[in-house]
């Protein structure tokens, strides 16, 4: 069960917001997922590549129009990305 306090966790770690966006996605909380994948991107998760065509647990959000627009702010960020 994901608690509130799980919840608000995410917000704040890049890594924790992935986790929960592949566990919404998974039993098919499609807003949940990506309001998670939104606040990756903000908090810094940019792999457009691996998150538009390869990351296993997104697949069922992929066709979401807003999974689009967010994989487009994702790419505009990984390819403004200087190591």
């Amino acid at each position: 069960m994901i608690t509130p306090d799980l919840r608000d966790a995410a917000r704040w770690d890049d890594v924790f917001s992935w986790w929960m966006a592949d566990s919404f996605a998974l039993v098919g909380e499609t807003e949940a997922a990506l309001d998670s994948v939104e606040r990756m991107i903000e908090l810094g998760i940019v792999n457009y590549p691996f998150l538009a065509e390869y990351e296993p647990f997104l697949a069922s959000i992929r066709s979401a129009p807003r999974f689009g627009r967010l994989m487009e702010q994702a790419r505009e960020r990984w390819n403004a990305f200087e190591p």
